[in-house]
């Protein structure tokens, strides 16, 4: 009988297989969206597959071995003569063994360049070698990651099976040698602004819900998500989903505060405006009960000679001048049904809207310089009203805001009236008897830098849709059936004006809540016109649909 020792056995097998590696490196984390991303932090390196295709790698705390995965893919290794200077970064696990993907860094030492060919699609390409072993056709891509290093994935699969399965590692060598060349290798997968609005071209005003169900993708993004969500779900009026989102993301103090330092606003607003040329009111993004409010004066300041409206969250105002609607194109925020409805109150007094918006490194004093620009160098006596985000209407000089730098540009002192800051108070000793909603503030103990303090505790649940003339307003009931039978558990309902609609689909509906997929009775506040009702669900999938006749 023949004695090996185990010493022997292990210079046998060091002397075959060079002592490689068949560890995974460690780092490694994976990120689904459409396709599988493999991304190593601590190698810096990143790896598109295909979205099916699970895989093997090692973590951030320990490496995974080797043996976790087939005999055949270490004899393939061999075959392209893997290195020690290779390093192992994953494999998928296969659901046979016909087709299999190995990815891996690869040094230039272990790389013969003239055993490849090139593959290219424009100007993105990929060296590629092909070989066969044991009735398997087995595929090398390779990208180069900088001089030292190679970015390879090996595919392989039983060769009666590999007749346009070559496609599979062009595609994702050409995703990945993509990624590399534009610098976005290690560019996180998820992005929540990108990601929120694909959930809105995808799943309409249900986005928020949808984006809600992937918070775990963006650990470090938690605050822009809040923000997010509180306004995709202030689009279609969840008010405790809005109210939830934005205490989780923004840090206002809570006031108490003293009726006796509250007095009517609508009023002493229309009395101080009536010989100013410029007002500038704020709002918040995420509270709709904001710009209804400025929509529920338009009609007085345009009676008091106020001409133009100049909004931030327009993109291209020229459209809405033709239409007088609002459509998906327009802006982010004019998504809003609330704000819409507000821009076509405007439009159909006569107020001509423009945007103001700017792009350049100082944002405040470009959109000072925009207003300047469109209106006073050219109609030095046009009067102006602004609507303008959070604190761009503060008159302070340090640091100084849009509506201390349009100041200075202009000679104009503008009128500045501030919603926001007491977005999340509340007044515990308000009358009984009291009918008003939003007031001015007089007291001392909040300090602010606009010329009026306003408290704005509209509830938009009692508020009729649209602006319209009190005279004009019907309560109807609405019978929605049930639509459960499609498998929604949530649907969108959605109210057009039909004219409008006819004329342009991707119009902004007039109303938007979000409902159960059940049978269901709701009253709303209409005024006279022909409407179109929809109930979409997931995919904007039409579940309901009606005209409806208000006279």
């Amino acid at each position: 009988m023949i004695k090996i020792s185990y010493g022997l056995v292990v210079i046998i097998i060091c002397f075959q297989y060079g002592c490689r590696s068949f560890t995974y490196s460690k780092g490694g984390r994976v990120e689904t969206k459409y396709m599988t991303h493999y991304l190593n932090d601590s190698l810096q390196v990143g790896a598109v597959l295909y979205g099916d295709m699970p895989i093997a790698f090692g973590s951030s705390e320990k490496g995974t071995s080797m043996l976790k995965v087939s005999h055949f893919d270490r004899e393939v290794l061999r075959k392209f003569h893997y290195g020690k200077s290779d390093k192992l970064l994953f494999s998928t696990i296969p659901r046979d063994d016909h087709n299999h993907v190995i990815g891996l860094i690869r040094s230039p030492e272990n790389v013969r360049l003239s055993d490849y060919s090139t593959v290219r699609e424009g100007k993105i390409f990929f060296l590629l070698k092909t070989i066969k072993y044991k009735n398997r056709d087995a595929y090398e891509g390779l990208v180069r990651l900088d001089q030292n290093r190679f970015l390879s994935m090996i595919h392989y699969l039983s060769s009666e099976d590999a007749v346009g399965y070559i496609e599979t590692l062009n595609t994702i060598m050409l995703h990945s040698a993509t990624r590399i060349k534009d610098g976005e290798m290690m560019a996180p997968v998820f992005n929540v602004l990108d990601d929120s609005g694909n959930f809105f071209e995808e799943h309409g005003y249900l986005a928020p819900f949808k984006l809600a169900e992937t918070r775990n993708n963006y650990p470090s993004e938690q605050n822009l998500l809040d923000q997010l969500l509180a306004t995709y779900y202030s689009f279609c009026g969840s008010v405790d989903l809005v109210k939830k989102s934005s205490e989780a993301a923004m840090f206002f103090k809570k006031e108490d505060l003293d009726a006796r330092d509250l007095s009517p606003a609508s009023e002493e607003i229309l009395r101080q405006t009536r010989k100013k040329q410029v007002v500038m009111f704020n709002t918040s993004h995420h509270l709709p009960q904001h710009a209804y409010f400025v929509g529920s004066l338009l009609d007085s300041l345009y009676k008091q000679g106020f001409t133009h409206l100049a909004l931030e969250a327009i993109g291209d105002p020229a459209t809405v001048m033709k239409t007088g609607f609002v459509n998906l194109d327009d802006g982010f925020y004019t998504k809003d049904p609330v704000m819409s409805n507000f821009i076509s109150k405007a439009r159909a007094i006569g107020f001509k809207i423009i945007d103001y918006e700017s792009e350049s490194d100082d944002r405040e004093q470009g959109q000072a310089q925009n207003l300047a620009d469109q209106l006073f160098k050219t109609n030095r006596d046009c009067r102006l009203i602004v609507l303008a985000g959070y604190g761009h209407v503060e008159e302070t000089t340090a640091p100084k805001k849009m509506a201390g730098h349009f100041k200075d540009l202009t000679g104009i002192d503008p009128f500045t009236i501030d919603q926001t800051k007491l977005m999340t108070s509340f007044c515990q000793n308000l009358g009984a008897g009291n009918k008003e909603d939003v007031f001015v503030y007089s007291g001392k103990k909040i300090q602010h830098s606009t010329d009026l303090l306003l408290w704005n505790n509209i509830n938009m649940d009692n508020k009729p849709i649209n602006f319209p003339f009190t005279s004009a307003i019907k309560d109807i009931t609405i019978d929605v059936p049930d639509l459960s039978a499609e498998r929604d558990s949530l649907a969108t309902f959605l109210i057009y004006n039909q004219e409008n609609f006819l004329l342009d689909s991707t119009v902004i509906p007039v109303f938007v809540k979000i409902i159960p997929a059940k049978k269901e009775t709701y009253q709303i506040k209409l005024e006279k016109g022909k409407y179109l009702v929809q109930c979409l669900g997931e995919y904007k999938r039409l579940l309901y649909k009606r005209e409806l006749v208000v006279n």
